[in-house]
């Protein structure tokens, strides 16, 4: 690479010993206020938020948290970044992340608003570098000789405002964002790119790309266009940035940079209970009624310290230069204004070109340690221009609980961008073309992992809930400033268009070198770019080959699935979770007395909070000294459970956190210094021995003792539970309880979120030809779940059209194994298992059982 590869540090790090230099820690401290000159360093993203890792110690604070640090982590910043100049480094770097199987981050300016700039433990590829811009008076694909008109082609680093600056010169403005150190060719673009204003006039940036070049996870490079690659081309328009390839070089249309005259109004008043959706009505009004005048504009309200409300609404009237005309226009907006706000101010400027109104100069932050989280709905032509359409959007919005520092803006949609619906084959969701607003929300997040979890938690649950509840019938979210928790990122982000976008991304990356934080194909990795050992297509396909067909779990817990399993776990039929909880909290006391003191105790991913709490706050009151580890393969699901742990309480008892799979955990307890020689107390709870055949239950029990338990076999165990009910109508009852039929039936639809049935009309699963079947199994002792079709032979969709399932054929997805006496002591005896303890309760069938290893 030319001596491009570059080990990375944070910016922060001569802050810190060993690399403390007093005049650089001073200079970087003044430098890193400047959003340009972030834009710069490979070492830093544009806010600490995604910069820190999951804790307060993996950080590397500039601001107010540097009194509280000693020493600098790494963080979430990769490890090496190869800076690279041209294609041909880039096609270096993937090659090496390839052959090495390492996780491979994409930079361009490190705006991305969920994180996806930074990775810790990777290997960075820096597009910053890419500067090159070639402008055309009337571009031609090669191959073709029809005129596309006038267009730029630019590196992938060239930032908004060198665009600007750039086209301005030419008598061009390219269709970009406000911000001028964003990468105008990188995620924005790639993720669909919504200008403020703009997009009503010309569509959205992604509707005007001619072509792309870039470089294919295989380390390709090839041209993308309508005619070369037209599958990437249309996948790269809105599919989202970091995932189908690198992209190396962007050509996009360019406009004439017409006059503007810029009319603005404005007021501040105290943030008070005081109801402000009248003011809100207003606003929306004038946007309403000017966008149908084909005037675009764009609403910003930012709450100020010391609680106090200032907004703006500035409306661009195009082509106009006389400032007269555009105030009349404005002035019974204004009066109405007048008469509702005290504080109200108008002005209007004219700009003799429209770039010069675009800002040019990097932000500058007050703080060192800025950082920002942010989230988007969309809201339907339907409703914004419906007569009640601006005081319905203004009370919501009204509604929403706003603090110091926010800021909620919206972004003109609508005219072209609806037209370019039926002009343009983009893989944008297919109602952007039926959008008028987008409404953008940006929240300051506190410089602390608590302060960042509490912004993470409220974004999720509070703020867009009630952003959603707009538009409730449209659910349309953009994904370069979406919820960085979004749970249904498949449909707000892309909706039918998903399916043929999964079927490109394994087309261009079949061994998904591409990771990108809830873009496509996500699903098969968690939230830090840990794939999962087989994709959940594969496994689905394999099933279904087989003689008997299977599913796969992972099938079963889409966030739809994961809804519908809580709610049929916790109905009053389902006897398994209930009787264990009641153990629980009956004999916690005693299962705790059986723990060694200084106990290194692991929860093996199989039980809830509320299961493991009462045994918990057992060793606490019994004053054990004891770590407690979460163990999960899911990082979001491991971050959840640690949030919910009332860490306050405990004195005794510390927490910590395991990322990885049973075989991980096991591993570590073995081989970790500090940890391999103290008592292992491993938790196997929710009946998960009973998702294993029975030789398979065995074998995963032996594993585990000699892993984790031989190193201190006297004062370690496993604490499993197991259900011995072999009563058909109880097991019956159980596994039918309400919720269980539409889990599994998600299953199916979450499949045809990951199958592209392009060219078809029908998608790989019909939802409605499939019946959920329950049934005891009498030689085997085992409940059965499967999918049954309703009663004739099914051809699956593309891409499983090979595929029939028969009349009555079984599709099992799940079995419980039921445990007797004779069969428990079968399976601890071959799995070399002493069964010291049991605790159970009267009319329970489930039973909790405490394991040692046989003495030789």
């Amino acid at each position: 690479m030319d001596f491009n590869l570059i080990q990375l540090k944070p910016i922060g790090s001569v802050c810190y010993e060993p690399d403390l230099n007093h005049l650089a820690c001073e200079e970087v401290m003044r430098l890193s206020k400047d959003s340009g000159w972030r834009a710069a360093q490979p070492g830093a993203l544009q806010d600490w938020v995604w910069e820190a890792g999951q804790s307060d110690e993996e950080a590397c604070p500039l601001g107010s948290q540097m009194a509280n640090h000693t020493s600098c982590h790494q963080g979430r910043i990769p490890l090496y970044s190869a800076m690279v100049n041209s294609a041909k480094h880039v096609q270096e770097a993937v090659l090496f992340a390839y052959q090495h199987n390492l996780r491979l981050t994409i930079r361009n300016t490190g705006h991305d608003l969920a994180g996806r700039s930074g990775s810790a433990n990777s290997l960075q590829i820096n597009t910053h570098l890419l500067q090159d811009t070639q402008f055309h008076k009337d571009f031609q694909l090669h191959s073709s000789r029809k005129s596309l008109g006038p267009a730029v082609s630019i590196g992938a680093g060239v930032m908004m405002g060198d665009l600007y600056a750039r086209a301005a010169a030419k008598g061009y403005i390219p269709v970009g964002g406000d911000c001028p150190t964003v990468g105008a060719a990188g995620g924005f673009l790639q993720g669909g790119g919504v200008s403020d204003f703009l997009s009503l006039h010309h569509g959205l940036a992604v509707d005007n790309v001619l072509e792309f070049e870039v470089v294919t996870a295989s380390g390709e490079l090839v041209l993308a266009n309508s005619i070369q690659n037209p599958d990437l081309f249309w996948a790269l328009r809105g599919g989202g940035g970091g995932t189908f390839g690198v992209v190396t070089r962007a050509t996009v249309r360019v406009f004439t940079d017409v006059p503007v005259v810029v009319a603005e109004l404005g007021f501040r008043r105290p943030h008070s209970h005081a109801d402000w959706s009248q003011t809100l009505a207003l606003f929306f009004t004038i946007l309403q009624s000017l966008n149908r005048e084909n005037v675009g504009g764009q609403l910003v309200i930012a709450v100020l310290p010391e609680q106090t409300i200032q907004a703006s609404l500035k409306m661009f009237f195009l082509n106009q230069t006389e400032t007269l005309k555009v105030d009349q226009r404005m002035q019974p907006f204004v009066n109405e204004l007048n008469h509702i706000e005290r504080q109200a101010t108008y002005k209007s400027t004219e700009f003799s070109t429209l770039s010069s109104n675009y800002r040019q100069v990097p932000d500058v932050h007050t703080d060192n340690d800025y950082g920002v989280l942010g989230s988007t709905v969309a809201i339907s032509n339907q409703l914004f221009n419906a007569s009640e359409g601006p005081a319905h959007v203004a009370q919501a919005l009204a509604r929403l609980p706003l603090s110091s520092g926010d800021l909620l803006f919206t972004s003109n949609l609508g005219g072209r961008t609806t037209e370019n619906g039926n002009l343009v084959n983009t893989s944008m969701h297919p109602a952007w073309r039926a959008s008028a607003q987008l409404i953008n929300f940006v929240r300051p997040v506190d410089p602390s992992s608590k302060g960042r979890a509490d912004a993470l938690h409220n974004l999720n649950n509070i703020h867009m809930p009630l952003l959603y509840a707009i538009d409730p019938g449209f659910r349309l979210s953009y994904r370069n400033v979406g919820d960085p928790s979004e749970k249904d990122f498949q449909q707000v982000y892309w909706g039918k268009n998903y399916a043929r976008l999964s079927q490109v991304k394994r087309t261009w990356d079949r061994n998904g070198l591409m990771f990108s934080k809830l873009g496509v194909g996500s699903e098969e990795w968690d939230s830090e770019g840990i794939q999962f050992e087989e994709s959940i297509p594969d496994q689905v396909t394999a099933g279904l080959s087989k003689t008997c067909k299977t599913l796969p779990a992972l099938l079963f817990y889409s966030s739809e699935g994961i809804r519908h399993w809580i709610r049929h776990s916790t109905a009053p039929d389902f006897y398994p979770r209930h009787e264990e909880l009641r153990i629980l909290r009956a004999r916690a006391t005693e299962m705790a007395a059986s723990i060694a003191n200084n106990s290194v105790v692991v929860d093996l991913g199989s039980a809830s909070l509320d299961k493991v709490l009462p045994l918990l706050e057992a060793l606490e009151a019994a004053k054990k000294s004891v770590t407690f580890y979460a163990l999960d393969l899911n990082f979001s699901e491991l971050k959840s459970t640690l949030e919910a742990l009332p860490v306050e309480r405990f004195k005794s008892v510390q927490f910590g956190a395991l990322h990885g799979t049973f075989e991980d955990g096991v591993q570590w307890l073995k081989n970790t210094p500090g940890v391999q020689d103290l008592p292992h107390c491993l938790l196997l709870f929710g009946l998960t021995v009973g998702n294993f055949s029975r030789p398979n239950a065995t074998k995963f029990l032996q594993d585990i003792a000699l892993g984790a338990l031989a190193s201190s076999s006297a004062h370690s165990s496993i604490l499993l539970s197991l259900d011995s009910c072999k009563f058909p109508t109880k097991v019956l009852r159980a596994y039918t309880a309400e919720g269980v039929v539409p889990f599994a039936l998600a299953s199916l639809k979450y499949g045809n979120t990951l199958f592209a049935s392009v060219g078809e009309d029908r998608p790989v699963f019909q939802v409605d030809d499939w019946h959920f079947l329950s049934e005891w199994n009498y030689a085997l002792g085992r409940h059965e779940a499967s999918l049954i079709t309703k009663g004739r032979d099914i051809r699956l969709g593309s891409p499983l059209h090979h595929i029939v399932v028969e009349k009555h054929e079984k599709v099992r997805f799940g079995c419980s194994y039921k445990y007797d006496a004779s069969e428990r002591e079968d399976l601890f005896r071959l799995a070399g298992l002493d069964n010291v303890g049991e605790w159970s309760l009267e009319g329970c069938d489930v039973a909790f059982y405490q394991l040692r290893l046989c003495p030789n």
